[in-house]
């Protein structure tokens, strides 16, 4: 039986392909979980919209990717916090944190869940992290931490 995937499944194919599976295995599980819809011709019509959708869009946040890009790159991103004598920070510089610095700052919209923060930050200096602008596309980053005046 003829079917189009409605989302991606592991050893199977991926989403917006048709594919030709067991009758059994597509009417008992594939179509009932919502995965795969039979591929009739309405249905191959809509798999061809969405996958031209699919692939405007994708070109689109690649664009968008290159200019956020470019107008980060080379740029330290300068964080306050409230700090102690050593250096230490009560609390942590959160990935919430930097995106509001850079819509602030720089004038870009990213949003927190795209700012990858590998190790917490709890201290005043320079600390990488990155951004993922697409599921391909990494830059690297630079924050400055610096302690808040406390008057």
């Amino acid at each position: 039986m003829k079917v189009i995937l409605v989302k991606s499944v592991s050893k199977i194919g991926s989403k917006g392909e048709t594919i030709e599976v067991k009758a059994g295995y597509a009417r008992n599980f594939l179509i009932p979980k919502g995965l795969a819809v039979a591929a009739t011709k309405g249905a191959k019509h809509n798999a061809k919209l969405l996958k031209s959708k699919e692939e405007k869009t994708k070109q689109e946040l690649v664009s968008q990717a290159d200019t956020i890009e470019k107008k980060l790159a080379g740029k330290s991103i300068p964080v306050t916090a409230k700090a102690g004598e050593g250096g230490q920070l009560f609390g942590a510089v959160s990935s919430k944190d930097i995106s509001e610095v850079i819509t602030k700052e720089i004038d870009l919209d990213i949003p927190a869940n795209y700012i990858l923060i590998d190790e917490d930050i709890k201290s005043v200096g320079e600390h990488k992290v990155k951004l993922r602008l697409t599921p391909e596309k990494e830059l690297d980053l630079q924050v400055e931490v610096s302690p808040a005046n406390e008057k």
